[in-house]
């Protein structure tokens, strides 16, 4: 299956219907990060969702599939290709043991929609087996040479909304750790946690990444070949220290790198849907911890993505990878 042809396909019914992000998300009772990630094909909707996105959309199971609108003489054609899409997916998500993926696709011939509703079922019932490998305990690093800003690429991808540009990419032997730990879990349809780096480099290298931290910038590229290019945020007066900010709020996620200049010392942070109460770095926080309370959404500052239609949707800053 195409999930960047769905994913446009998902935006323009959307849109069609006259619903944002966020009204499409709490229709669903999902969050509005989750319904970007769809439109922006960094993701599929788990299967248990088909049959209420495709009602809420105005479309059939087979339109969605295919990801496009399908005339009524095209049906039984466009039905045997969107079979064969999904085979073709079994084959590849049965080397990853992806249960939900195969029963779908083994019993996809036979009736989609009765699947989706067994699997709901299912889970409203207590499938535990189904939902286990999604009840995981937090990720979980501690030792500074263990840290490396790919890892957290490979392993959460898109979800982290950012390409922690604030973060050096490697610890390296001129800098003095002080600080090093990252909590991070995935859940159904988001990623949340923490990672903090405080460090302290000797004057002529401390010097060298402020410069870095001052050029930050996304260019963030629409669907139809339009650019943004987003810059860094610099503040003073919110953290104990000065601080480049390239998420701020945005989708409950704040990413920066404070500056004691005093001592070359960078403390950087990045937070998803954070208790502040549950951070055991208090001192890292905004010195105002009321603000972690309020629900922030898309109203807030990020360098990473771009509405370039007004507000109705977001496009992400999409190069994960260095």
């Amino acid at each position: 299956m195409n999930q960047v042809k769905i994913g446009k396909f998902i935006s323009e019914c959307r849109k069609e219907k006259g619903l944002t992000q966020q009204e499409l998300a709490e229709r669903l009772g999902l969050t509005a990060k989750a319904v970007s990630k769809w439109e922006t094909g960094k993701g599929l909707p788990d299967v248990s969702l088909y049959e209420d996105i495709c009602k809420e959309l105005g479309v059939t199971l087979n339109e969605f599939f295919a990801g496009e609108h399908i005339e009524e003489q095209r049906l039984i054609v466009q039905t045997d290709e969107n079979l064969e899409d999904i085979l073709k997916e079994y084959y590849k998500m049965k080397k990853q043991k992806n249960i939900i993926t195969i029963i779908l696709c083994v019993i996809a011939g036979g009736g989609v929609l009765w699947l989706i509703n067994l699997i709901k079922n299912f889970i409203l019932l207590g499938g535990f087996l189904v939902l286990f490998e999604f009840m995981v305990e937090p990720d979980v690093l501690t030792d500074p040479a263990k840290y490396n800003k790919n890892y957290y690429f490979e392993t959460y991808c898109s979800d982290l909304d950012s390409t922690l540009s604030v973060f050096p990419d490697s610890v390296s032997d001129d800098m003095d750790v002080k600080v090093f730990h990252s909590s991070l879990k995935s859940n159904l349809f988001d990623t949340a946690g923490y990672i903090v780096l405080d460090y302290y480099l000797k004057e002529d290298e401390f010097e060298k990444e402020i410069e870095r931290l001052q050029r930050l910038e996304a260019k963030i590229e629409n669907y139809d070949g339009a650019t943004h290019t987003n810059k860094v945020m610099y503040v003073e007066g919110e953290y104990d220290y000065p601080a480049y900010i390239t998420i701020d709020g945005f989708r409950d996620t704040f990413e920066y790198a404070m500056i004691d200049k005093e001592n070359c010392r960078i403390i950087c942070v990045y937070l998803t849907y954070v208790n502040p109460e549950d951070f055991p770095y208090g001192e890292y926080l905004k010195e105002d911890i009321s603000c972690y309370g309020e629900i922030r959404n898309y109203d807030e500052f990020t360098m990473y993505s771009y509405s370039f239609d007004g507000g109705d949707s977001y496009v992400e800053y999409n190069d994960y990878i260095p």
